[in-house]
């Protein structure tokens, strides 16, 4: 109790302490919830599992590993935030929703993955013309006929690129109407200042064009780049420069290769004279002198990795040594705030931001994994995977056959053997390993009821008809979670029989689940040991293009590709986890490992064959 200056009353604390002890509670709530506030807001996450492969046994479980699409499709990708998948059955593309019903019918050869300004991209042969592009909405409406060469998404003045039967190039609105003539050979996107690069027929040059055509910085570059704000990157002679939206030079320094702004204003960049690197700022001057080997973003953090005489530290805007260069190897700072992985003699260890070891470079390979403060994902000696926390203690032994990779709601796809299931943060089982092919959680906007008579993920019911019986769903058994083994010959379990009339030609029973945590059995053989996370240069952005009419293979969606065709969201097993390489093929440098097979980048559209 204390006393009022003015009154002299005596005063109670309590309420100030009960305030700060609401305050505390609220911040360590937001501290641990603010991951799951996407799915919060837009109603919770679906994933796709498949039973086996290609054979009419894709369905869509929820968290709990309940059905709630029972297994039917071929094939399904990613939900998108407007709660659409496109779906393959019977070898042909479509659009599905949440409940596995038909918003766009497979009728046509190919279906775009990406939605922009509401509507998706779908194709039609057009005989001699090939394929021709329309539109269709959310309703499965058919708004714009196919008679596009290709149409690229729209921009926020809600146009889009387009090209005519005669591949020449403009913009149409969302009816499909001409709002810019096609007169040029190609067109980028429109920025948020409303300038897009462009270049005319039989002409080498990029300028940009303003919303009704007219060219508003003539064309002199020999590449363009979209507007970032009032700067966009120009090449010129061979060497990279920075200019208004007015087309006016941004300070007199030409560079070799110029990266990517950071949220705090500041790219890497390359000097032309020496090859040295240093951070330049939005105004075109450089911040940090060109000094080092090599350089790095920092993100959204405060630390960049950088290079001096072969070794690697860490810098601070102001380009002053903060963690002195001692490392053969480093990650960033930038996911996991007060830790990063760093290499000595070879071994990988965590440091904090002095520069001390958290835990000793005792292990093969560390890798993040997706989440701010998340766990870290080891590579073992013994070929296999396991998760630690960022003091080194073990939520997961290694026993996972493919890399780990984190959603949003922090669930990850994880692979023994052949078999896919979901883990938590903590490494913790929460959907058993019975799957051939699994996706990434997505958030979508409404989550159907599981089915009642579906079998649960751990597929211990043979047949919907037998779960319908019992008047309940299928009892699931939850497995040890770090010492996970396999009997010999693991198998899926028997999915839910569909129609003879909703079933892919090729569906067919799958044998009988195995425990997924049996007491004894051999541990699967292991992957090789992956590539090194390789740190590359900066590297200058490819020139601009117009996106081609036709996908090459790996960008080919669903329908085209086989198993290898899905991004490890899309369910395919090889794709989930990093290419492998032997130690001798490690990168020195570390870098984001790559999905096996055409996992780096998410197939763009689904063509049926």
């Amino acid at each position: 109790m204390i006393a009022d200056n003015l009154t002299g009353r005596p005063v109670s604390c309590k309420p100030r302490a009960a305030a700060w002890r609401v305050f505390l509670t609220v911040g360590l709530v937001w501290t641990f919830l603010w991951p799951a506030l996407p799915a919060l807001a837009a109603g919770g996450y679906l994933a796709v599992a498949c039973l086996r492969r290609n054979a009419g046994q894709c369905g869509i479980i929820n968290e709990k590993g309940d059905w709630v699409v029972k297994p039917g499709f071929d094939r399904i990708g990613d939900f998108a935030p407007n709660g659409r998948a496109v779906a393959v059955k019977r070898h042909r593309p479509g659009v599905i929703d949440t409940r596995g019903e038909w918003v766009i019918q497979p009728g046509f050869d190919r279906v775009a993955e990406e939605w922009s300004a509401g509507l998706i991209k779908v194709g039609r042969e057009g005989g001699r013309a090939g394929l021709l592009y329309g539109l269709a909405d959310e309703a499965g409406r058919l708004v714009v006929e196919p008679a596009f060469r290709e149409i690229q998404t729209f921009g926020s003045n809600r146009l889009a690129g387009a090209c005519d039967q005669e591949n020449r190039c403009g913009f149409i609105d969302t009816r499909g109407a001409w709002s810019v003539p096609p007169v040029f050979e190609q067109v980028e996107p429109f920025s948020e200042n409303g300038l897009a690069p462009a270049r005319r027929p039989g002409e080498d040059l990029w300028g940009y064009i303003n919303a009704a055509g007219a060219f508003v910085i003539p064309p002199a570059y020999e590449q363009a780049f979209p507007f970032a704000g009032d700067r966009a990157k120009v090449r010129s002679g061979g060497l990279y420069s920075l200019i208004n939206s007015k087309g006016q030079a941004v300070g007199r320094n030409k560079f070799a290769i110029l990266g990517e702004f950071d949220p705090g204003g500041l790219a890497p960049a390359q000097k032309e004279i020496d090859g040295l690197f240093g951070l330049v700022n939005r105004a075109g001057l450089w911040a940090v002198p060109p000094r080092f080997e090599r350089i790095f973003s920092f993100g959204g953090g405060n630390l960049a990795p950088a290079q001096k005489d072969g070794l690697f530290g860490f810098i601070n805007r102001g380009g002053q040594w903060v963690i002195k260069p001692s490392f053969g190897n480093v990650d960033d700072f930038e996911s996991r705030g007060s830790r990063a992985p760093a290499e000595k003699s070879g071994a990988w260890g965590l440091i904090d931001s002095e520069g001390k070891w958290v835990v000793n470079p005792d292990h093969l390979l560390l890798l993040d994994t997706g989440i701010a403060r998340g766990p870290i994902q080891v590579f073992a000696e013994n070929g296999r995977w396991g998760l630690m926390d960022h003091n080194g203690r073990w939520l997961l032994e290694p026993v996972l056959t493919a890399s780990p990779y984190f959603a949003d709601n922090g669930f990850s796809e994880a692979k023994v053997g052949n078999l896919y299931g979901f883990i938590d943060r903590f490494g913790n089982w929460v959907v058993e390993p019975v799957f051939q092919q699994v996706g990434m959680f997505r958030p979508v906007p409404v989550v159907p009821p599981a089915l009642s008579s579906s079998v649960r993920a751990s597929g211990e019911a043979k047949t919907e008809a037998e779960a319908e019986s019992r008047g309940r769903p299928a009892r699931r058994r939850e497995p040890e979670p770090t010492r996970l083994v396999l009997p010999d010959k693991p198998a899926a379990p028997s999915p839910v029989p569909a129609k003879e009339d909703e079933a892919g030609p090729s569906a067919r029973p799958a044998p009988e689940a195995v425990s997924a945590s049996p007491p004894s059995g051999y541990i699967p053989p292991a992957d090789p040991a992956p590539a090194r996370r390789a740190r590359p240069a900066v590297v200058a952005p490819a020139p601009q293009q117009a996106a081609p009419e036709q996908a090459a293979p790996e960008q080919a969606a669903p329908e085209q590709a086989a198993p290898e065709q899905a991004a490890p969201e899309q369910a395919s097993p090889e794709q989930a986890a990093p290419e492998p390489a032997t130690p001798e093929q490690a990168s020195p440098e570390p870098a984001e490992p790559a999905p096996e097979d055409a996992a780096a980048s998410r197939p763009e559209e689904t063509p049926a064959p």
